[in-house]
């Protein structure tokens, strides 16, 4: 008798796991599929260089960094091998004119827009994350040129100017990191370095 309930409670314990595995793992394969976006390449006839795009509701993103010398652009620590990956930091100046024709340099309302698109601003640092492969912006942790010269934060933060301005001194970056899963907008010294990502027009 004392067997049979032993059994009877095991079975239904394994019953409830499964349940939960399968509720689990249905829940990653629908927050994936909502998520998938249709991916693509753009050529850059500046330079030859190829970029990965993503489309995420309406709009279109690189997908990667841009890497193109306009002036007031560097790479990271002036290591071009660091910048095939992370692609160069720009002054905002320079980060308003570097997209190609056709692309243009997303301001804080089209910014605004992809947030919520991916999850909103409590979930959009994340799901922006090199780590949420199925919406394909796959941000990356380029860190920032400092307007003395230094670098700082490679792998740490990703900054990302927008063409919207806060006032003649500064303007307004995207700001993600590795462990955070909200993304913020604030506003920073213009003459600093950061990344571009460019929305298609």
């Amino acid at each position: 008798m004392v067997i049979n309930l032993l059994k009877s409670k095991i079975i239904k314990s394994n019953a409830l796991h499964m349940k939960k595995y399968i509720l689990g793992f249905l829940t990653i394969v629908l927050s994936a599929s909502l998520f998938a976006q249709k991916s693509g390449t753009f050529a850059d006839t500046r330079d030859g260089k190829t970029y990965k795009t993503v489309v995420i509701g309406t709009q279109t993103w690189f997908s990667e960094n841009l890497n193109y010398a306009d002036k007031s652009s560097w790479h990271y620590k002036n290591d071009s091998v660091t910048g095939k990956k992370y692609g160069r930091l720009y002054n905002y100046e320079s980060a308003k004119s570097s997209c190609p024709s056709g692309w243009h340099l997303p301001n804080r309302m089209e910014w605004d827009t992809l947030i919520n698109n991916t999850g909103g601003p409590d979930e959009a640092g994340i799901n922006l994350s090199q780590w949420r492969p199925a919406i394909g912006f796959k941000a990356l942790y380029g860190g920032r040129r400092h307007s003395s010269g230094e670098y700082f934060y490679l792998d740490q933060f990703g900054f990302f100017w927008t063409s919207s301005e806060s006032d003649k001194y500064n303007a307004f970056a995207a700001t993600i990191n590795p462990g955070a899963k909200t993304i913020k907008i604030n506003s920073y010294d213009r003459w600093a370095g950061y990344s571009v990502r460019c929305i298609k027009n």
